[in-house]
Parts: structure tokens; sequence; C-alpha cells
């Protein structure tokens, strides 16, 4: 494949070998760990649970861009067993996240912008200016998974009020979450093991938490005042990638590729090296300013020293539900 054109043609069976697989092997792991006695067995069983679990929530990402088979049948379905356990709405924040594609680097309405203007850094509560200074280590570290999945219903329910299809996929994402949730919760307590389930509930957000608001802020931190000429540079230069060895970058879902994913976000997670590979020339050709970090926790650390997006100069230009 030498075009970007090309890396666009999705491979269905072989996703679906790869996302069936993975999902039965978190299934089999999450079991044998609530079945470990012994607290250090459980406590590791866990923690590979947690990690196998944030790195399979990602296909649900890909789902959203109809970038896994391609067949909305399956990959909605998919998307939905296993983001309803994490009380993720899978469906509202599908149509969040396409919002967000628009307006990053473009529109300060982007639902899924976690910097603060200058203006809105010195109008706000003294506890929320401190929050938004610490934001680099409360968020993953305090808030977590819980936090992120509070944002983002906020989010859906304040755009739910003026776009009627975030407001069904919210009501449907509710009853999912609830009876998916009632249904696991009561085979736990009907085999005995509801609180080695709450424990493992509890570590999988944990560590899916820390690293999902890990990669919310450091994918687009900073980057607000990068402007460029067309709206796909902006894109690019709007996004953070990570040079990452290659284990991280799998267990990332190519993601550190993240120039790429927001200029062609229908190229699939295992075409996107390949992309960025092939587009590095043209960011050098047409002087495109990419953004590299080195590594996720080295750009988190950067996140201290600029709390809010400062001369941006950008008024909102259009509205999200048109």
């Amino acid at each position: 494949m030498n075009t970007i054109a090309s890396l666009h043609q999705l491979q269905p069976w072989r996703a679906v070998v790869r996302t069936l697989g993975q999902l039965l092997f978190l299934v089999a792991l999450a079991l044998s760990t609530l079945s470990l006695s012994n607290p250090w067995a459980f406590g590791a069983g866990a923690l590979l649970t947690a990690f196998v679990y944030f790195n399979t929530l990602l296909f649900s990402h890909d789902c959203i861009h109809d970038a896994l088979t391609g067949w909305r049948w399956y990959d909605s379905t998919l998307a939905r067993l296993v983001a309803y356990p994490g009380f993720w709405f899978h469906g509202a924040y599908r149509r969040l996240h396409h919002i967000h594609h628009r307006m990053n680097g473009v529109d300060l309405l982007d639902p899924e912008r976690r910097q603060t203007t200058r203006e809105e850094y010195l109008a706000s509560s003294r506890f929320s200016q401190w929050h938004q200074r610490s934001a680099w280590w409360v968020d993953p570290l305090v808030l977590g998974g819980a936090g992120m999945i509070v944002r983002l219903f906020m989010q859906s329910w304040r755009w739910s009020r003026q776009d009627s299809a975030i407001r069904r996929s919210l009501a449907y994402d509710v009853i999912g979450v609830i009876t998916l949730n009632i249904l696991i919760w009561g085979i736990a307590y009907r085999f005995g093991v509801l609180a080695r389930y709450a424990v493992l509930f509890l570590t999988v957000e944990r560590v899916a938490g820390f690293l999902n608001q890990l990669r919310s802020h450091v994918e687009h931190h900073g980057l607000w005042a990068q402007r460029e000429g067309r709206r796909w540079q902006t894109y690019a230069a709007s996004s953070r990638n990570f040079e990452v060895p290659e284990a991280v970058s799998l267990f990332f879902g190519r993601l550190n590729f993240h120039s790429v994913h927001h200029v062609y976000p229908k190229i699939p997670y295992y075409h996107l090296k390949r992309a960025h590979q092939l587009l590095t020339p043209e960011w050098k050709r047409t002087g495109t300013k990419l953004t590299t970090s080195g590594s996720y926790l080295s750009a988190l650390r950067s996140l201290s020293r600029r709390p809010f997006i400062d001369g941006f100069g950008l008024t909102v230009h259009h509205s999200p539900f048109q």
C-alpha cells in the first residue's frame, strides 16, 4: 500500500478475529481473576484485566469512525458490549467525538476541549482556577474514570438540549448501561463474588481511567494557538504525536500518530503508522508544524507549565448544530 487512499481499505475479517479474540480473552481473564483466593494473585490479575480492558475499549474508538470492520451493526454492538460495563455512554460519545473532529483547533465549542482560555480562567472561582492549574495530576490520579464518565454525561446533557440525536443516543446509553450492569452485578452476587467484582471494577476504573484521562489531556493540550492556513493543516498542527516504542504504540491503538488520525479519521488503526510515514514529506513541504513528544508522561508533565490557552484570539464562528 503506497497511497493514502489505499490505506482507507478495511480488513473486516482481520478486525473480527482480533476483536472477538481479545474480548473473549478479557472475559476469561476477568473470570479467572474472580476465582483467585490469594490476594496477591487477585491483585495482579485485576491489574492485568484493567490494562487489557483499556486496550479493548480503544476498539470502540475505531467503531466511532467506521474504521474497524465497516459493518456498523457489528461495530456498534461490539463497542457497547465493551463500553457499557464501564458505564461509558458510547452512543452519545460517538456523536460528541465527531463534533470534536470538526472543531479541534478551530472552534472553542469543541466538546472535548480540556484547556480553558485565559478569560475563562480569570472569570472562574479560586477552586476552579486551582483545578485548572492542577488538572494534569488531579484528573488522572484522583478523578480517573469516574471523572471521565461524569464529564461525558454533563457534556452529552448540555448538547442534547439542542441536538435531538444526542438526546436519543444518551437515553439509549443510559438504558443499556443500567441493564447490562444489573445483569453483570446480579451474576456476581449469584455466584458469591460480588465483593471481588467490586474490587475488580474499581481497579479497572482507576487504571483505565488514568490512561483515558492521560490521553484526553495530552493529545491536544497547548496546541490551540497553532493556526495554519488550511483546515487539514490546523487539524494536524493541533494534535500531538508521540515517539514511543512499538509495544506502547500498539497498546494505545496507534493513536500516538494523532495528526494523521485527525486529518484522515477513517484510516484504520493498523494503517496509521504507514499513513504517518507517507504524510511526513507533505508535512514538511507545506510547512505544517507538528508537535511530537517522547512519551505520554513527559507530555503530561508539560501541562503544568501551560494551564490555559493564552493569545489564541479565536472567536466561535459557526454553530455545532448546523
